[in-house]
């Protein structure tokens, strides 16, 4: 005889166990329930809602994977669209967990305060482990930097105090904007598709006096206002935070369009040279979180247009512009009569700042760019996030500046957790976060479902994060499902944004990064593509979380899909960039009652 785990008995040595008498034996298998029930409820609330996503999130990944190799096999020009969407929406940590390199090689920066002995330290041993050390200048920093920068599987942490930090951030941000003489960035672009957008360096991570207190912000642009405008404490504040430079039209576009999915942000901008102040102001003021925090109007204005200002005009996509329709979209969004009293006022201010902040001083290449040149900003950010940490740091920097305090009247405890909501939030908008996201919300839309209430039950902080991240996260990829006159402008500007860094790229010497090539990329393929493999699988989820309140916001990307794959099959579709739908479809987002 065989028992079920495979080990052979025979009768006579099948032993049985003694059994336990009356009361005895309920008492035991109460006692046993119970203990299997605590460790049931523990293994749920600690482990069941992360495996499942961290489970979710892989299966996602894998599939993409293969449906990318599936429909790119063998098409050298496409490629680079699969190529781009695995090194954009995957994680590079996971992308490289199989290279040659051990995980974590590399030259980390880490500010010490003690760090201020004279000479170099080490508290490491060999090239291939962990190695820190200790450097009390920026000499000696850029002298170990070369030491270790060609030791592969090498670890090394260089530890600097606060003075260095700033004197070698500096030094790296002044050489990292140096563009090559005789090179003209925009001289190569396609005539007539794209807008002629001059890109100067990259600004200093630092301010003007290279001061790491004030990472990435100019003291010139703090309190720079149009003609005209003054912030005098006194005096009374405009309907919208400012006043528009075309107010009756300003003022039409704003009572016609805030509250309404496809809002024309580009004519917003327009009537008014504040676009991000204006929206942002008059969401919170209609939201009534201006009076709920105490926050003092002029401080909000002088920090909402200090904000504006760090946002560089040279960017053709991540602008003011960029910012004021993510906001605006995030209003619409937390309109769903599903999300209706889910969150609290302090969460309501914050991811309407979040958004406000989240791409602030973009100097408008991606992450990977500024780690592959070695820039400034990846070293003081250790590769991680670099652009999101860096927009987060000049956002915070801002609100220290005098009248800029708009957190003035919180309490320490609002103001902590205000932070810790902000960061939480403009760290989602990393695109290698995307999967990890989307595994998130498909969870929780299938916990729903499960529940079979209908209904989200968000009663801890994590829950009603990651809604909020996820819901950053589709206004932030929100082009795709706007309008599509809309649609055709970010997207024209989004490839003139790339095909700058692609410029760049190539006048160092640096491998083309996917989708930077004006030379080679396929704009139509690669905005159906986005479609189905990132938007599509983004917006469906949020559909189903918030039903049936965004269904006009799928209808109208799966429209604007159809319209680029059309396009993208027609003999002439160079020359239709600019063609229109005769009929768009429904795309109002359904308000609570």
């Amino acid at each position: 005889m065989t028992s079920r785990f495979g080990t052979s008995f025979t009768d006579e040595t099948r032993r049985l166990p003694c059994p336990i008498e009356g009361d005895a034996s309920n008492g035991l298998a109460v006692e046993t329930l119970e203990e299997l029930e605590w460790c049931l409820e523990r293994l749920e609330s600690i482990q069941t809602h992360r495996s499942v996503s961290d489970m979710a999130s892989s299966k996602f990944k894998k599939m993409l994977n293969k449906e990318l190799s599936q429909v790119y096999d063998g098409d050298r020009i496409n490629s680079q669209i699969s190529e781009y969407i695995c090194s954009t929406f995957l994680d590079q940590d996971e992308q490289t967990a199989d290279s040659q390199q051990p995980a974590g090689s590399g030259i980390f920066v880490e500010v010490d305060p003690l760090a201020s002995a004279s000479g170099v330290a080490s508290d490491g041993a060999s090239a291939a482990e962990q190695t820190t050390i200790t450097a009390a200048t920026g000499a000696d920093f850029r002298k170990l930097q070369q030491q270790n920068q060609n030791q592969p599987g090498s670890s090394v942490i260089i530890r600097v105090d606060r003075n260095t930090a700033e004197e070698i951030a500096a030094a790296a941000a002044s050489a990292a904007s140096k563009r090559p003489s005789g090179v003209s960035l925009g001289a190569s672009r396609s005539p007539g598709r794209f807008s002629d957008h001059s890109c100067p360096s990259i600004p200093s991570i630092l301010g003007v006096n290279g001061s790491v207190t004030g990472i990435g912000v100019d003291p010139s642009k703090v309190f720079q206002l149009g003609a005209g405008h003054r912030l005098d404490d006194s005096a009374e504040i405009p309907p919208y935070g400012i006043i528009p430079e075309h107010p009756k039209e300003a003022s039409e576009l704003i009572e016609c369009g805030l509250d309404q999915w496809g809002m024309d942000i580009f004519k917003l901008a327009e009537l008014t040279i504040s676009p991000l102040t204006c929206v942002t102001y008059t969401i919170l003021k209609r939201r009534g979180l201006i009076n709920k925090f105490k926050i003092p109007h002029w401080n909000l204005v002088r920090y909402l247009r200090s904000v504006e200002a760090h946002y560089n005009t040279y960017t053709p996509y991540h602008n003011k512009i960029h910012a004021a329709d993510v906001v605006q979209s995030v209003h619409v969004l937390l309109q769903a009569p599903a999300l209706d009293s889910v969150f609290t006022d302090l969460e309501l201010a914050a991811v309407i700042i979040a958004c406000a902040v989240h791409d602030v001083n973009h100097p408008g290449v991606t992450n990977q760019y500024l780690v592959n040149t070695n820039d400034a900003l990846a070293i003081l950010y250790n590769d991680s996030s670099v652009l999101e940490n860096y927009h987060l740091a000049v956002a915070f920097n801002l609100l220290t500046f005098p009248g800029c305090d708009i957190l003035v009247n919180l309490t320490r405890k609002q103001r902590l957790a205000f932070r810790r909501m902000v960061i939480d939030m403009v760290l989602s908008t990393d695109m290698s976060k995307h999967m990890s996201l989307l595994a998130d919300l498909k969870t929780m839309v299938e916990t729903k479902k499960v529940a079979g209430s209908g209904i989200l039950n968000l009663d801890n902080y994590t829950d009603r994060m990651q809604i909020l991240q996820n819901m950053v996260h589709c206004a932030d990829l929100s082009n795709t499902a706007k309008p599509l006159e809309l649609y055709t402008k970010w997207t024209h500007r989004l490839m003139d944004e790339f095909f700058l860094q692609g410029d760049r790229e190539r006048a160092a010497g640096l491998d083309i990064s996917p989708m930077c090539d004006r030379e080679t990329a396929t704009v139509e393929n690669s905005q159906v593509s986005f479609i189905d493999f990132i938007s599509h699988p983004l917006w469906e989820t949020w559909s189903d979380l918030v039903h049936p309140a965004a269904q006009g916001i799928l209808e109208m990307l799966e429209y604007n899909r159809n319209w680029y794959f059309n396009l993208s099959h027609s003999d002439d579709h160079h020359h239709h960039h600019q063609q229109q739908p005769k009929e768009d479809p429904q795309t109002s987002v359904e308000k609570p009652t």
